[in-house]
């Protein structure tokens, strides 16, 4: 019975039936610039998670990591409606860290865009649904910082938008000092949905950075289309000083362009101020983002 992590140049689908910390590994379900993930099951209880070991070199604070480990009930309050449950946290034997999170297969946002364009309410309920776990988030002081259509989640026979889950972030990223870049330098997080002041300076990006990509996720459901031009890899400079001077999007020309129904002033409203390049113009947090959005639900 063998024990190692997995690295860089772990083929495809991963090393199905090993055991990395207590743990028996199935196929691997992704991979991103922080990690692997990987089905899993744990031996002392047979409970299936996802386990995401991170790749070498990661920065991490191994302080947090402990007291996640070894503090009774730490993992319990840091438990939020709307956000993936990480179960267990920790270091193998050889060094990699590794974090066990609640398996979810209902399907991620990003597969049901298609059937969602268009579709102004359940768009609204959906990103609603969102920003209220995005409050909790940040009352906890994370940013999540990497928001877009995949690393939102639904559990297993669900579809509302109350059972969509925030994944991707949380211990995970707060254990990784909220890093948008790695030590390398090499950019993390997602450039068609993250904030311009993201993209110009890792540090920078508050919550506010957040609504800007809940505005980008939503123009995106509504529209079938980014907000902003995509950039695959490193952000250039002319690329950044574009996204920090361009005025946002402009929903309703999207949706006409799309053959879609003119979009409620309301919610042209909400992008556009989701979407705005400067934080300071845009709605100053995750809750004044729900409370508009649910005005419109209402009325």
């Amino acid at each position: 019975m063998s024990i190692r992590t997995p690295h860089d140049e772990q083929p495809t689908p991963g090393p199905a039936g090993e055991v990395w910390g207590g743990y028996r590994i199935g196929r691997r379900l992704g991979a991103g610039g922080m990690g692997f993930v990987y089905e899993a099951v744990r031996l002392d209880d047979g409970a299936e998670v996802a386990l995401k070991v991170l790749r070498p070199g990661c920065p991490i604070d191994e302080r947090l990591v402990r007291r996640f480990r070894n503090e009774p009930g730490f993992a319990a309050r840091l438990a939020i409606p709307g956000v993936v449950r990480i179960v267990e946290a920790g270091q193998l034997p050889n060094g990699g860290y590794f974090f066990a999170m609640e398996r979810l297969s209902g399907g991620s946002l990003e597969s049901r865009l298609p059937g969602l364009r268009g579709c102004y309410g359940p768009a609204a309920r959906l990103t609603a649904s969102v920003t209220r776990a995005l409050v909790a988030i940040h009352a906890c002081g994370v940013v999540h910082r990497d928001l877009k259509p995949g690393n939102l989640l639904f559990r297993a026979g669900s579809g509302g938008p109350e059972d969509v889950v925030v994944t991707d972030f949380g211990v995970a990223r707060s254990l990784l000092e909220q890093l948008a870049f790695t030590a390398t330098g090499e950019f993390v997080g997602t450039a068609a949905y993250a904030a311009p002041e993201q993209l110009a300076e890792a540090g920078a990006a508050d919550e506010r950075a957040d609504v800007f990509s809940v505005g980008a996720i939503l123009f995106r459901i509504l529209t079938g289309r980014h907000a902003v031009r995509n950039y695959l890899g490193y952000p250039n400079k002319e690329y950044v000083e574009a996204r920090r001077t361009c005025p946002p999007a402009n929903l309703v020309q999207a949706a006409a362009l799309a053959g879609m129904p003119e979009p409620p002033w309301d919610l042209v409203y909400v992008c556009r101020r989701c979407l705005e390049p400067d934080p300071r113009d845009r709605f100053p947090t995750a809750g004044a983002v729900a409370d508009a959005l649910e005005q419109y639900l209402t009325r």
